[in-house]
Parts: structure tokens; sequence; C-alpha cells
């Protein structure tokens, strides 16, 4: 739910400056990414912003800087890309916070469904807490750990995993 609203508010606010947005989607494949930045450079687009699923994005291939066209990143960080401005979220600092908050109520059993393993924000979010289990003195329990894609269908067999484990937990990140 949260790209479509992303994607919604931008094209509103663009739509009022006078622009029209080119969308390209390439989830899940990164490979997808590289090739839409050429076709929306050969377009001669003014700028590009990004969400890129990669912290080393394929972007940073395509040279979209040499080109002369603005960068704005958008939810997520790219060392690749000489971006112009950028609007992130701090996934670790967020999931370190909300494990924080579990723990605070007295749940000392977290659950927890990874994303992708190639996100980075997969990785900052499990960073986040695990963080937060061990400033607790928690350890890390792999029982409690499945992976996921960030889909509802993932979602739903993650936990039945978690159940068909036994697992005990009394919440879920």
């Amino acid at each position: 739910p949260f790209f479509p609203k992303l994607v919604g508010s931008v094209e509103r606010h663009l739509r009022n400056w006078g622009y029209t947005v080119m969308l390209c989607n390439t989830s899940p494949s990164s490979s997808l990414e590289g090739p839409s930045i050429r076709t929306l450079l050969a377009k001669q687009v003014d700028r590009i912003i990004l969400v890129s699923a990669q912290r080393q994005s394929r972007a940073a291939d395509q040279g979209v800087g040499k080109y002369g066209v603005p960068c704005v990143l958008l939810d997520r960080k790219n060392d690749g890309i000489d971006y112009n401005v950028g609007v992130f979220v701090d996934n670790e600092r967020a999931f370190q916070e909300a494990t924080e908050l579990l723990l605070q109520h007295r749940n000392r059993h977290i659950a927890f469904i990874r994303g992708p393993a190639h996100f980075y924000t997969s990785q900052e979010r499990f960073r986040g807490y695990v963080n937060a289990l061990r400033s607790h003195g928690l350890p890390l329990d792999e029982n409690l750990l499945v992976s996921g894609n960030f889909g509802y269908q993932s979602g739903y067999e993650a936990v039945t995993t978690l159940l068909e484990r036994k697992a005990e937990f009394t919440a879920l990140m």
C-alpha cells in the first residue's frame, strides 16, 4: 500500500507544477532498472525520481548524473547515484524503536518476518530489531525468524511457518 500512495502524491504535486509523470515499475526485478532509466533518458525527461530496491543501483551504471538530468531519491538511499535531493526513511531506527516499544510492553519473544535479503531496507530493519534485542540483553532466537517478500501471501506463509514450528511468540514484526 505504500508505493501507490507515494506515486499518487508525487503525481498530484507535479501536475500542479505542469509536469507529466512517466512511471517505470521494475519491481521485483532490479535488472529492469537500467533499461528503464535508459528509456527515460532517451525520452529527454526533465528529472528522474528513483526508488531503487538496491543499495548499489543499476541506475548508477546508466550514468544518470553524466547526462545532466537531476535525480531525486525517495525512500531508499543509493550509493551509486549522484543525486540532487533525497527523502529517506531511517529503517534501522524505526525498527529499533518499534521493537523497543514491544519490549517495554513485556514482549520477550518477538517474531520477525524478514524482507528479501538483497533489499537494504530489509537489512536495515533487521539490524534495528537485533539492536533492540541486544540492548535488552535478549538473544536472537533463530526459531522466531522467517523470510518473506513484503506481500500479503508471503506474510500469511511466514506466520504459517512460525505456527508449524510451534514457535512461541508474543509479538510479530
